[in-house]
């Protein structure tokens, strides 16, 4: 054991003088290695200093060369030996005269650009394909390929200006006669913009030399759309954002309406155009394609667009069929079968409109068409509004005069009419207007699916992939435009002309509303003196044992109605009933809470009147449950006799002398919160 650790130890210490002779063995070589690196690096230099000494007697000959070739037009050439002075200036930087050298070469370089430039610029002119080829080697050989697109826009700017010049448009305030002139403009710089474009294609892929089949031509698509955005600046000098003309005059409205429809045909046709073209097959979804340099079709242009061609033409037919005031030779029932029938006639037009985009050929502008087919209709319905304030101040004129007069207040012809009114609305219109959404459906299908897709299609369709165009746009307003998208998406819960709905539903309630008064106004004059009744101020402990009077009155007046009602369509009690009776009731708890002192006795009477008014519901057949008009009344008779009870026992405490706590109410209605504040006061408890 003791000779293997002696052999262990050994091994250990020869492998330690192996590892040392190792570590010094690379120290050398490493060494070695740094040394040849030195040498390295001087040798470079001196070949460095070598072919500076050599390039020194021909850099001014070759600079010389590359100047005359330059002067000469052979650009091709220059290139090459520009490319080649840049190879050599690299031997020259160790050297003093590395800057004046490289001043040099930058300004070769200079000269260059400037010969393509405008040698590229006169064979755009003359049309010469060979030497636009060279110019486009020069600017792809020095990286300068935005030079080309910048000759091939100057060109044709150029030719747009002459153009629209050519057709005497002013960029300022408009008269009668610009109207035509601008459109006229317009036109003619898409056609000078065609035919520059068709006439020059071959250039145009002379000077796009890099362009190939898996790659679009980008010079193409950016010269066609910086010309569409000079165009788009000069209209917009013209027309504005296209935000505001919501409240303009007649005329101006007809001028503005007249260039919109100009402008949209003028795009359409030139759109069309323009796709056709060869020079376009590949380029035209780059055209589209929206961008914050340049857009092919801008948003003020297109607010015009919407707000004359679309939405104005329809807010002038429903206009023209709004109710209209009542004569004073005429019925009211007169104005409502009036009313009826342009409404009815208006319910029909959604084929007319949508017609009328078709023949514009602004097709594809289905999602703003159906928001202002909403918006136009929404505006109509609140029309109807006027109608039913003749009824509503006719309602509280009579109601004054009845107040004067200590009549009832109640004409049973007057609810009749109203009735008609509400039968109108809620029946006859609320049906053509499920049929007018089905039809705006069917139109919306076949604007958005006829045909192949056109050019102004393909514009239109790119600028709404931005999740904000309905604010860009903003005409008829955003949130009808959001709408309107979803339904066509499929990811909306509102239905089809959501805005329109609203306003017709809303006019309804408003009707009924009306019926509801009419119905409730002589419970209010039965009951006109019920708050200054003295048997709540009586001093007795007598129970009540029936009703008062005027508490008997309101369910006669209830049962007279039954009739009336029953005259209607079949069902239409069960209709007004349960309306009718919450109107009644809120006359009843406004008379209850205006009552200012409430003895035992009387807290006991108004019970009693309550318990029997509670009774009237089911007697008259509702089905209003407990949120319905005994429900209502039920619950204000639990606050009346627990108050009741609450205002013995504080009376019987204060006789013996004790404290008095009231006791904790187990559930109080939320609805009823508001009454018990009046009926505490009334009977000390507050």
């Amino acid at each position: 054991m003791e000779r293997m650790r002696q052999e262990a130890t050994r091994g250990y210490g020869r492998l330690g003088d192996v590892l040392e002779g190792l570590k010094d063995a690379d120290d050398r070589k490493r060494s070695g290695l740094k040394g040849l690196a030195e040498i390295d690096v001087v040798k470079t230099r001196v070949e460095t200093a070598c072919n500076a000494l050599r390039e020194v007697g021909s850099w001014e000959r070759k600079v010389k060369d590359c100047e005359q070739m330059v002067h000469a037009g052979n650009l091709s050439e220059a290139l090459g030996q520009l490319q080649g002075l840049k190879g050599v200036l690299d031997a020259f930087r160790m050297l003093p005269e590395f800057a004046r050298k490289s001043e040099q070469l930058n300004q070769l370089q200079e000269q260059l650009l400037f010969s393509a430039r405008r040698r590229a610029r006169s064979a755009l002119e003359k049309n010469s394909a060979e030497e636009l080829r060279a110019c486009s080697e020069v600017f792809h050989g020095m990286q300068r390929q935005e030079e080309a697109v910048s000759i091939a826009n100057s060109v044709l700017l150029e030719l747009c200006e002459r153009a629209w010049s050519s057709q005497g448009a002013r960029d300022a305030k408009l008269s009668p006669g610009d109207v035509a002139a601008v459109a006229a403009a317009a036109q003619a710089t898409f056609q000078a913009l065609t035919q520059a474009l068709e006439e020059r294609w071959p250039l145009l892929q002379a000077l796009e030399a890099s362009a190939s089949e898996d790659s679009p031509p980008a010079l193409v698509a950016a010269t066609v759309k910086a010309a569409l955005a000079a165009l788009a600046a000069k209209l917009l000098d013209i027309i504005g954002d296209g935000k505001s003309g919501a409240q303009v005059d007649e005329a101006t409205a007809n001028q503005r309406a007249s260039m919109a429809v100009g402008l949209l045909g003028v795009y359409v046709d030139g759109f069309a155009r323009l796709q056709q073209l060869s020079a376009m097959q590949q380029a035209w979804p780059q055209v589209c394609a929206a961008t914050h340099e340049a857009e092919a079709l801008p948003w003020p242009l297109l607010r015009e667009v919407v707000r004359f061609v679309l939405l104005r033409p329809m807010e002038d037919d429903a206009a023209a069929l709004a109710p209209q005031g009542l004569a004073q030779s005429s019925r009211p029932s007169e104005a409502v079968l009036a009313a009826e029938s342009n409404a009815t006639r208006l319910l029909q037009m959604p084929s007319t409109w949508s017609r009328r985009l078709e023949s514009q050929g602004a097709a594809q502008l289905a999602v703003p068409w159906l928001a202002c087919v909403d918006e136009a209709n929404a505006a109509y319905w609140r029309q109807w509004e006027k109608l039913v304030g003749i009824f509503d101040n006719t309602l509280k004129h009579r109601s004054a005069e009845a107040a004067n007069s200590g009549a009832s207040g109640f004409d049973s012809a007057f609810l009749q009419e109203v009735m008609q009114l509400h039968s109108v609305l809620h029946d006859n219109l609320q049906q053509k207007f499920t049929t007018f959404q089905a039809d705006v459906m069917q139109q919306v299908g076949q604007l958005r699916f006829d045909g192949e897709p056109s050019a102004f299609g393909m514009v239109l369709k790119e600028k709404m992939k931005d999740p904000q165009w309905p604010s860009q746009l903003g005409i008829p307003s955003e949130s009808s435009l959001r709408s309107a998208a979803d339904f066509i998406e499929g990811s909306a819960s509102s239905g089809v002309l959501p805005a329109a709905a609203a306003a017709l539903s809303r006019v309804e309630n408003q009707v009924r509303e009306v019926v509801c008064r009419c119905c409730a106004e002589p419970v209010m004059r039965i009951l006109k003196d019920y708050p200054e009744m003295p048997e709540w101020n009586l001093q007795s402990d007598e129970i009540a044992h029936g009703p008062l009077q005027c508490i008997t009155l309101v369910p006669e007046h209830l049962f007279s109605l039954m009739p009336q009602l029953e005259k209607s369509q079949e069902g239409s009690e069960l209709q007004w009933l349960p309306a009718i009776l919450e109107a009644s009731v809120d006359v009843v708890v406004d008379k209850v809470m205006k009552i200012r002192e409430l003895t035992a006795a009387g807290a006991s009477q108004l019970a009693v009147d309550l318990e029997y008014l509670r009774k009237v519901p089911d007697a008259l057949g509702s089905t209003g449950g407990a949120d319905g008009a005994a429900g209502r009344l039920k619950d204000l008779l639990e606050t009346v006799e627990y108050l009741a009870l609450q205002q013995r026992r504080k009376k019987e405490c204060m006789a013996q002398g004790v404290t008095y706590v009231e006791e904790t109410r187990t559930t109080v209605p939320a609805r009823n919160r508001t009454a018990e504040r009046p009926l505490r006061l009334a009977m000390g408890l507050s």
